[in-house]
């Protein structure tokens, strides 16, 4: 039987789960897991900007709002 795709999470889809308790964009997600983790752990944009339209897909986040071009989620 195949794995599902999202049934082990990585650190980096934990610490993106994690950072999304209040509403935030790609680039501040990013910014924030470098903050919390004290340089220990880094999400590159091709890393966030995959996982996010599947954690979106799996309804572990949502889109908030777009601005300026920037898809807000939560």
């Amino acid at each position: 039987m195949p794995k599902r795709e999202m049934e082990v999470l990585t650190p980096q889809m934990y610490y993106v789960l994690l950072v999304l308790h209040q509403p935030m964009h790609g680039y501040e997600i990013m910014n924030e897991i470098t903050k919390i983790t004290n340089g220990e752990i880094t999400v590159g944009a091709g890393t966030l900007y995959t996982l996010l339209p599947k954690f979106e897909k799996e309804c572990y986040i949502q889109l908030v709002k777009v601005e300026n071009n920037k898809k807000i989620l939560d």
